[in-house]
């Protein structure tokens, strides 16, 4: 997962701290977001190198799996499915 900052008002604040998983209704919200746009959702399959930080994505949930870093050449951390736009 990739981190994004926020600024919440005091009010929003208060209501996203009484929620029990706030980072993850925000992505919920922001597929819904999407999918209202009537944009197309395609799902890929996401790994990390954890000594380089590096995301990578495939269309492949085999090639995700059994992924190698391309800077440090470790193998992959994999994360599973991953909704993206196309």
């Amino acid at each position: 997962m990739r981190q994004k900052m926020i600024t919440l008002d005091p009010t929003s604040w208060e209501i996203a701290s009484k929620m029990k998983n706030f980072s993850g209704w925000v992505r919920q919200k922001l597929r819904e977001q999407n999918e209202s746009d009537g944009k197309v959702k395609a799902i890929q399959w996401e790994s990390v190198c954890n000594q380089c930080d590096m995301f990578y994505l495939s269309t492949s949930e085999y090639a995700a799996k059994y992924n190698y870093c391309q800077k440090c050449h470790e193998h992959c951390h994999y994360i599973g499915p991953s909704e993206l736009v196309r």
